[in-house]
Order: C-alpha cells, then structure tokens, then sequence
C-alpha cells in the first residue's frame, strides 16, 4: 500500500532530531505517500517544532507522484529502480516499507551497495506480510512476505534493530549506542502521545459520466460543501455537505453546463468547469430505431465540434456514419469504455411509474420534434440536421420514373386508414405516368397485411420482404418521391434527400421533419393522441380515446385521397 504505517513514527522522529545535522543527504526509495517527507521536513504537532531536513525521493511507480503531490514534499523527485539508481551522492538512505517488495537476492544486492559506499540506511519492515498488486500497481506485491526478527537477523547480517514491536521493526546498518543515552532522555522528556499521520493533501475528483460527479479522495479529515451550478442560467442545481473519502452528484444525468464549487468555512477552495477538450466523451443512442437513430445522429456531431472532444459513440447502425464521420470513433453497444471524462444516453427515457423521466432529459419529448429529443439532451441549440450516410447511389433496378411507397407500420394507428385511399393515388400516378413500387417489409400477397390497406394493391411493382437496407436505400434514392407515414422508411428518405409526402393522424405535424409534404387530420377532427399519452405498443388497435366507437381512427380515415395527390403533385414538381 502507499501510505506507511504509523508505527513508532515519533521514535524515528526524535531519532533523525537528536542524532543527525540539518545538512544530512538523504534519499527516500519508495515513498508511496510522503509519510517520511512529511516525518522529516514539515512541522511536528509533538515536537512544536520543524525538524528541517531536505530529503530527495526515488519512486519507481510515477503514478504516486501525481496522486500524493510528492514534488511538494521532496526537494527532488526522481523516476526508478533502487537496484539500478545512482545513489552514491547520498549520506542517508531510507527504505520504509520497501524491502518486503525486493526479492531476496536484490535486497541484499542494494544493502551491499550501501555499505560499500560507507551510507548510512534504514530499513522498515512489516513482519508476516502477505500483500498483492494494488490498484494496478504490481510494485505493491511483497516479494517477502515471510520476514520475522529471526530472519532479518539470518538474512541482513548488516542490519541491526533500531525499534520494533510485534508486527513492525526498523533496522539500520550503523552503530548507534553512542546516540542512546540522549536519545533516551529526549523520549522521556517528551510528553508521549500517538503520532499524527501525515497523509498528502486530499484530492477533488470530477467527472461528467451520466450526469456529475464530485469526489473527494484523501485521509485529511475535513468538511466541505459542494455546490452543483448550471453556467448557463447561473442557478444551484443541487448543494450538499460531504467529508473525505465520500462522493456525491445531482440526479440530472443529461448534459448541464456545470460549474462545481467546493467550499470550507465559506471559502472557496476548489472550483470546476465542465470543459471536454480533447477528452473522451461517450455517447449512445439508446433506441434501434431507423427513425430515432437518424433523427438524433447529427447533435453528436455538433457536439463533437461545439466542445472539441474525443468522441466515442455508439449505435445500433454504425456502418450507416462510419465512413461519413471519420472524426467519431464507433463502438458496439454495451462495448466497455474507458477513462471517460462524460457519458450520455440519448433516448426516451421513462421512470418506474411509466411517466417521463425528467431526471434523464430536461424536456416533454412528446411536445417537441424526434430530432430536439437530442439535441436537448446534449445541451444544444436546436436546428433541423440531415445527417450524412455512407449510402451509395447506384443505377436502378428499375427502369422509368416511379415512386417508392411505405404505407406499413408497427401499430394500426400510424396507417393511412381511408378506405381505398392507397389504391386511389397508385390508380392516380400510374395514369401519370409514373411506376409505383413498394418497399416496405411487411409482405404484399398477405391477406392480413393486405386488409390494413384496403385490399391487395394493383398496379404496383412488388419490392416488399426482407432486402438489405443499403438496397432500400438505393431504390429511395432513384425514386421521384417516397410517399408514407411516420415510420423509418420515411426518415431514410428525408435523409437521403429524396422528396416525402408523410401521412400521419396519430402524431401532431411537429413530431417529425419540417422538410417533406406534412399531411395531418383535418380541422375538428381528433388527431395527435401519440403526443398525449404513451403509446401502447401491445396493443395494435390502440386509440386512446375513440377505440371501438365510430370514430375509432378518425385522425387518418378523414385524409381523403384528393389531399395526398395535392401534395404528391407539390413535392414532383420540385424533383427533374
């Protein structure tokens, strides 16, 4: 471990005081947290004085030396290994606590070099002390963890006992008797009391990973009060009051400007600002969605840019932005990561009692568009965003003008239900001239599926079944128009650029993309219950509030086909 015990610390205090002058070179191997440093240079709360040594300190594991701010307590600080460092320079070599992690071989060899040189030492030992790496320190792991009074005498010959109790001895390798009258009489003068361990100052932790966290790592007892502030509105989200060696965060796990001030006794000792530059950050989008994934994609790019971070994202289509976003990296979902500096989940989020979640996005996702859904969760100005896909246009499989059609979905309420409506406009463009071909997934030749249309449709090329998407893609990019309703196949076609004419009842006009043919119910009529309530996915015939009265989908039996033409004929005026 890298704090040393406080055993007999004050001995060796008066011990360094009373037997050694202040110009004394001395070298600390191993100093894990300081405890010798601090023993030999700072003021003593039993001594009432500061006994003013300079010590240098050699650390093999260069992670400590950030983590118990060594550079503040050593003069100098040096990188390595005790078996193969230059320590010839010194008067005095301290090896607290470090010869259990030697082999036995090398204990002896660095012993043998000191007395060689004529250098005084001390050496620290815990007796039958079994101990393994530490926190991915394998420094830590005692190579002899057998070590009793017996066997230092057996095995370090050199080294004689200074002090020493049942569990713990310190050794040196010079003659000290002529030191032990005064020595003793300087104890017993003393008015003996536990030491005080002297542990580094206590450290602050921050990091941004679903929501923010605030930590405070340290052996310094001491109270401070924390206080979580929104940059952007300059308010307190949440304050609490916590001591060392405890953590807290404000339950908010979307993106917050935040600024964490810490506070003792109504100073500020310590104060944070959220800043990602070149840091990792994570981001997953938590649906499967075709929609929501093209929706919410691009805010992770504008946040990529808007802070500069090293981003990590994750979706269930990544090779759709892979070659598009080469400054993303991709990973699976549910793929471990790693020294994050912030995490966020974008998603519709619902609590245990199936109401919004607010605690994981700021805003009623049903009163806004899908793709503000990202936007607010990542902290950002909301614009509409195209994302950009690695979809390749290729030459049609089918020849002449036609429009692509997506009229299935997975709930009864998002169709078109007038009757005839869909054989009505195919009858329509292919007196136009045109091809219609659909694409959808769900089977033509299915009297089930059929019945939700009204009817197996004439007059139309079959591409329905199981394609791949990057085909689907490509009939879509050809096509003169897609018509549909609020379903993936309409968002992959805003995306790809190809005009959509959208059907749509159950969900108010703002719910989806601004730039295509909106249809919606008609004045009086109900329509938009998907941004009401929750959406019962289980059952098909879901109509919140007219089911199995006359007026049961009413939002989309109402759109008559002349209403669809209109719009068809607006968005194929626009394409070539």
């Amino acid at each position: 471990m890298p704090y040393s015990r406080t055993d007999l610390k004050l001995e060796i205090q008066t011990h360094f005081d009373k037997g050694f002058s202040r110009d004394l070179k001395i070298l600390d191997v191993g100093p894990g947290a300081g405890m010798y440093g601090g023993l030999l240079s700072e003021y003593s709360d039993i001594l009432d004085y500061s006994l003013g040594f300079e010590l240098d300190c050699l650390e093999i594991y260069p992670p400590y030396i950030e983590k118990f701010k060594l550079k503040e307590i050593y003069k100098n600080v040096f990188i390595g290994d005790i078996c193969t460092f230059n320590i010839s320079s010194y008067d005095y070599i301290i090896l607290g606590d470090v010869l259990e992690h030697l082999s036995i071989d090398n204990a002896k060899k660095v012993l043998n070099t000191i007395n060689k040189n004529n250098q005084k030492c001390m050496v620290a030992v815990p007796y039958l002390s079994e101990q393994g790496e530490h926190e991915g320190n394998i420094y830590e792991a005692h190579l002899q963890p057998d070590l009793t009074p017996e066997i230092m005498k057996q095995r370090y010959p050199s080294l004689k006992l200074l002090y020493g109790n049942d569990s713990y001895g310190y050794y040196v390798n010079y003659n000290f008797n002529k030191m032990k009258e005064t020595l003793v009489i300087e104890y017993n003068n003393l008015f003996k009391k536990p030491i005080k361990p002297i542990y580094p100052k206590n450290e602050f932790k921050v990091n941004f990973i679903k929501g923010c966290k605030f930590e405070v790592i340290g052996e310094n007892k001491n109270n401070y009060h924390v206080e979580f502030i929104n940059q952007k509105t300059n308010k307190v989200i949440y304050e609490t009051d916590i001591t060392n060696n405890m953590w807290t965060k404000p339950s908010l796990e979307y993106f917050v400007d935040f600024k964490i001030r810490i506070t003792d006794q109504n100073n500020v000792v310590w104060e944070n600002k959220f800043n990602a530059e070149n840091k990792r950050v994570y981001i997953h989008f938590a649906s499967n969605a075709i929609g929501d994934t093209l929706a919410w994609f691009p805010y992770a790019e504008e946040f990529r840019k808007k802070h500069k971070c090293k981003l990590i994202v994750s979706t269930f289509w990544n090779d759709w932005f892979k070659d598009t976003y080469p400054n993303i990296t991709f990973v699976e979902p549910g793929e471990e990561q790693h020294d994050l500096y912030a995490m966020y989940e974008v998603g519709w989020h619902y609590n245990e009692d199936e109401d919004i979640d607010y605690n994981r996005i700021p805003s009623n996702f049903r009163k806004m568009p899908l793709s503000k859904t990202a936007a607010d969760q990542l902290g950002l100005e909301y614009r509409e965003i195209k994302p950009k896909l690695s979809f390749k246009k290729n030459k049609s499989q089918i020849s002449g003008d036609y429009v692509v059609i997506a009229p299935h979905a997975s709930s009864h309420a998002k169709y078109w239900n007038y009757k005839g409506g869909w054989q009505t406009v195919v009858d329509y463009l292919n007196d136009k001239g045109y091809k219609v071909v659909m694409i959808t997934k769900e089977p033509m030749y299915d009297d089930w599926h059929d019945s939700k249309l009204g009817g197996t449709l004439k007059g139309v090329i079959n591409k329905t079944g199981n394609f791949p998407l990057d085909e689907r893609a490509n009939d879509i990019m050809n096509a003169k128009a897609l018509i549909g309703i609020g379903s993936g196949l309409s968002w992959l076609s805003w995306a790809l650029g190809t005009p959509v004419v959208m059907i749509s009842g159950f969900s108010e006009p703002y719910s989806e993309f601004e730039d295509c043919e909106r249809i919606y119910a008609p004045k009086g009529k109900c329509g938009g219950c998907f941004n009401k309530v929750r959406l019962d996915a289980g059952d098909w015939e879901w109509c919140p509030e007219h089911k199995d009265t006359d007026r049961h989908f009413e939002c989309t039996t109402s759109i008559k086909p002349q209403v669809v033409i209109d719009a068809i004929n607006r968005q194929l005026e626009k394409t070539p």
